[in-house]
């Protein structure tokens, strides 16, 4: 599924009504080790030549800049431009300072269950790639076939599991095309489709069509994760899904993410949540 406009050929006004419905299919969700709840997703422009006074938020909030060029006046002032994601802790003053063109950027308003240690500090990267997993995004949001908020949540997943990665990474962001960030939305989109099935790393390979080396190593620098480890990201992640909306057998529902073996399940689940499925079948549920 191709996009077919890039994001700054949306305007303001169809970008706020994608964003609207985005958040009717959002709920409270967990990443590995991370309990996140996603605030708000919306769009932002500020146009050229002005400045956005200096102001604090009490939740994460997490930028990816897609048009123009701005200062962002944090304790360290720094230029965003398109392709730039910027995470803002909670408690950081900052201000935006726009140039001779309007800057606009996806955002994502986020709370997250920390410990004092597990805390993240102000920081960017140039992550291009990231554009195309928002214009699927949006595709999908327009689109809205059967299951979309699914794949639209396991995308929104991947884009914030990459911004976090980068808070502890101490290598160089390394360069990604547009041929890549296609190859890592075809691999979400196949795992996705294939959750109930046994599946190797041959299978996401033929698909694809790359040899099983290439496929692991280059997807691995792309998104800090294995095939597989992002494969039990996505069953645990519609596990979820399912333990929220329905009350199925916790067996009926680990067949149904490729898990049949309920002992196996609810271990990978604990793992992988810190809670059985049952703990969190009762956690989110009033």
């Amino acid at each position: 599924m191709p996009p077919t406009l890039t994001l700054s050929e949306y305007t303001p006004n169809r970008l706020r009504r994608l964003c609207r419905k985005l958040m009717q299919g959002e709920p409270a969700y967990v990443l590995p080790g991370e309990r996140l709840t996603v605030l708000d997703v919306h769009s932002n422009m500020i146009p050229a030549e002005r400045a956005v006074s200096e102001h604090t938020h009490s939740f994460y909030e997490a930028h990816i800049v897609f048009a123009g060029e701005a200062v962002v006046g944090t304790p360290r002032p720094l230029t965003v431009s398109a392709g730039t994601a910027l995470l803002l802790p909670p408690g950081t003053p900052h201000a935006w300072e726009t140039r001779e063109e309007a800057v606009q950027s996806f955002v994502i308003w986020f709370s997250r269950e920390e410990s004092p240690a597990s805390r993240v500090q102000l920081c960017w990267a140039h992550l291009p790639g990231l554009l195309w997993l928002l214009q699927v995004i949006l595709l999908e949001v327009q689109a809205s076939e059967p299951g979309w908020p699914d794949r639209v949540s396991a995308l929104l997943s991947a884009i914030l599991s990459r911004i976090l990665a980068f808070t502890t990474e101490t290598r160089e962001v390394i360069a990604v095309t547009e041929d890549d960030t296609q190859l890592v939305a075809l691999v979400e989109r196949y795992l996705w489709d294939s959750l109930a099935r046994p599946l190797a790393v041959a299978d996401v390979a033929a698909h694809v069509g790359m040899s099983e080396r290439t496929l692991y190593r280059r997807f691995r620098e792309l998104t800090g994760q294995t095939l597989v480890q992002r494969l039990l990201d996505l069953r645990i992640q519609r596990a979820q899904t399912l333990l929220e909306e329905g009350d199925a057998a916790l067996a009926e529902i680990g067949t149904h993410v490729g898990m049949p073996d309920p002992a196996y399940f609810c271990r990978v689940f604990k793992g992988r949540t810190s809670m059985t499925p049952l703990q969190y079948r009762l956690y989110m549920r009033p």
